[in-house]
């Protein structure tokens, strides 16, 4: 006879552990990370400590699956690319101005980001690894998008992986910073901040292709080779 789990189905299983997730990450986005222990999650949660323990050893392994699910949703698709330029512009365009909102809805990791990193080499590792595969797979899009026509050339020695970096740095740890530094806890600037990287290195024709006015951004002038595009 086979027996059967105490936690029923595969469908409910995975839904109580992401319960437990989200009652986590609530606590975390009222109270703040380190004031939070297992006991005020399984109360939220409404389950007993010893039944939050069936599901994590500890608060490090609930910080551990949070994190791992904040980078599944910033997983970019794997063609960002490919295909033509101007599609591509606008994905690239859709990815970054979606990330925001996905780092929103893990606000309190996104906060305490840098923490987090240095306290636990496994969560390290785990954004780490997403960290690189989203950089490549920015890269690859910049560098199709330069050779079109529609994104300026990193001024030497920088490079497109370079300017990737910088915007990816300024889009993750900006938002808490400004926050931070906000009379009220929000900047009515902070979209137009974080989108410089990108908007600042438009051509006119990716600006055209964006359908963004001239004036939305203020460039240098365009060299001779530049204008030709």
């Amino acid at each position: 006879m086979t027996g059967t789990r105490r936690d029923g189905a595969p469908a409910t299983r995975t839904r109580r552990r992401e319960e437990i997730l989200d009652a986590a990450l609530a606590l975390f986005d009222e109270r703040g990370i380190g004031p939070v222990s297992t006991n005020h999650v399984a109360e939220r949660a409404g389950i007993s400590p010893g039944n939050l323990y069936y599901w994590f050893s500890g608060k490090p392994a609930i910080l551990r699956a949070l994190v791992e699910r904040w980078q599944e949703e910033s997983v970019f698709p794997d063609d960002l690319g490919s295909g033509d330029p101007v599609a591509v512009l606008r994905a690239v365009a859709a990815v970054l101005g979606g990330q925001p909102a996905v780092n929103r809805r893990h606000g309190p990791l996104a906060r305490e980001l840098v923490f987090l990193l240095r306290s636990d080499p496994e969560v390290a590792q785990t954004y780490r690894t997403g960290y690189r595969t989203r950089v490549a797979t920015l890269t690859r899009a910049v560098d199709t998008l330069v050779e079109a026509g529609l994104v300026r050339p990193a001024h030497p020695p920088l490079t497109t992986g370079d300017l990737v970096v910088g915007g990816w740095v300024l889009a993750e740890l900006g938002p808490g910073l400004l926050e931070a530094i906000a009379p009220d806890g929000q900047d009515p600037r902070a979209a137009e901040v974080l989108a410089g990287p990108l908007l600042g290195h438009l051509t006119a024709r990716g600006r055209a292709a964006l359908a963004l006015p001239d004036a939305a951004v203020q460039q240098p002038a365009l060299t001779d080779q530049e204008a030709a595009r």
